[in-house]
């Protein structure tokens, strides 16, 4: 037996709560507890058009910076799916040559005129500048598997359409090559954003949305 101090060590960023054990007489740290346990969540949700629907709450790795936030939520309440690390930058940003990606569960496409439908606003790199082939540096777009996850293709004809044909992020730095359309610059208002899926009509689809 030892005789030790116990402190509930708390950090909002990097986000982190321990319970530290301190041996008494010499000031040395025995053990750390992790407070903030991780793992993923079966649960359900109200969506806009298809009522509840199940969805798992993934664990995912601390190097992931999709996170769900209120700050400038869509509608002004409420939370909303957020790609940022809130430490860089006044409200959030992105570090260089990131490729982060928030990946649905399988949906199947049923139904007549099958359209996938968000609201979306963002704020990146102005385009400018760029090497030969590329209009565009940093960006994103969307993506689907009907192969359950190991390959994507680029959904294309979005409403309103990609702002850039050829994005250097996604092309060079991560090796996709040229004219991988995608959204740059700024968009600061919420606008609905709309892909038609009846070319996927009955097939089990993945959906992915994209930054680099």
């Amino acid at each position: 037996f030892r005789l030790v101090y116990r402190f509930d060590i708390y950090s909002e960023k990097p986000l982190s709560r321990y319970y530290v054990y301190v041996d008494a007489i010499t000031g040395d740290i025995i053990h750390k507890i992790s407070r903030i346990n991780n793992a993923d969540r079966p649960g359900t949700g109200i969506t806009v058009y298809n009522g509840e629907q199940n969805i798992t709450v993934s664990d995912v790795e601390e190097s992931v910076y999709w996170h769900v936030n209120s700050w400038n939520a869509f509608g002004g309440t409420g939370e909303s799916w957020w790609m940022a690390d809130t430490n860089l930058g006044t409200y959030g940003g992105y570090d260089n040559r990131w490729y982060q990606v928030l990946d649905s569960d399988s949906i199947l496409i049923e139904g007549t005129n099958p359209t996938l439908t968000f609201y979306s606003r963002y704020s990146c790199e102005i385009p400018g500048g760029e090497p030969a082939g590329y209009d565009g540096w940093d960006g994103m777009n969307v993506r689907i598997s009907t192969d359950g996850g190991n390959s994507w293709e680029v959904l294309m004809n979005p409403t309103p359409a990609y702002s850039n044909s050829s994005l250097y992020s996604f092309g060079e730095i991560h090796g996709e090559g040229t004219g991988i359309p995608g959204w740059t610059a700024q968009q600061l208002n919420w606008i609905q954003v709309t892909f038609d899926l009846s070319g996927y009509s009955g097939q089990s689809v993945q959906i992915r949305f994209a930054f680099a």
